[in-house]
C-alpha cells in the first residue's frame, strides 16, 4: 500500500471512532474510559509536538509554524528543494504561459505546481511525458524533465535548445534566460 493512501483511511478511522466510543461508553464505567481517553490524549502528543516532517515544536530547527511555505512543501524529500527551486525560477523569470512536464510515476510534482505558480487562468502546464518526439503543440516553451533519460534530452534538446540542469531537473526552454551564467545559477 502506498504511503499516501492513509489520506484515504483517515475518514473510515473518524467514523469508527464514534462507535468505538459508544462501545467503550456502554461496556466500560467512567473511570475506565476516562482513564482510557487520557492515556489516548497523551500518547498522542509526540506525534503532533514532534512530528519528523512537519513538527510543531523542534529543538534546534524550525518548525511548521514559523518555515517559509515553499520548504515546507519538500518536508517529506528535502534534497528536492534547491533543484525544483532553481529550475521553476528560471522558468518564473521568462514570461512562458504553457510549460511541459515530465515527471516519474512516483515524482514529485505538486511542490513543483506550487512553485511555478501554476493557478486557473495562468500558468499552465501540460503532461508531455509518454509523447513521442518531436511533441506536437506549437504552445509549449518550456519544458521541465525529471530524472530525464538521456532519449528525451536529446529530443528535447533538438527542440527548445541546450538546456539547464540542476542535479535531477532538467529545463529546456525558447524564452528562457540565454547567459549561461543566469541558467547554470537558476536565475
Amino acid at each position: 500500500m502506498a504511503a499516501w493512501n492513509a489520506r484515504l483511511q483517515l475518514p473510515l478511522f473518524v467514523l469508527w471512532s464514534a462507535v468505538i466510543g459508544v462501545v467503550f461508553e456502554r461496556q466500560f464505567r467512567r473511570a475506565v474510559t476516562d482513564t482510557i481517553g487520557a492515556i489516548l490524549i497523551v500518547a498522542a502528543i509526540p506525534a503532533v509536538l514532534l512530528n519528523p516532517s512537519r513538527p510543531l515544536i523542534k529543538p534546534g530547527g524550525q518548525s511548521v509554524v514559523w518555515a517559509p511555505r515553499d520548504l515546507l512543501y519538500f518536508s517529506a524529500r528535502p534534497s528536492l528543494f534547491e533543484p525544483y527551486q532553481r529550475a521553476a525560477s528560471l522558468i518564473n523569470k521568462s514570461s512562458c504561459q504553457n510549460v511541459g512536464i515530465e515527471i516519474p510515476s512516483d515524482g514529485y510534482e505538486y511542490p513543483l505546481m506550487a512553485l511555478l505558480g501554476i493557478e486557473p487562468g495562468g500558468r499552465q502546464i501540460i503532461y508531455v511525458g509518454a509523447e513521442a518526439m518531436p511533441l506536437r503543440d506549437p504552445s509549449l516553451c518550456a519544458i521541465i524533465c525529471v530524472e530525464c533519460r538521456p532519449d528525451r534530452i536529446t529530443g528535447y534538446g533538438e527542440e527548445f535548445g541546450a538546456p539547464a540542469i540542476f542535479e535531477t531537473v532538467t529545463v529546456f526552454g525558447r524564452s528562457l534566460p540565454t547567459n549561461r551564467e543566469d541558467r547554470a545559477a537558476g536565475r
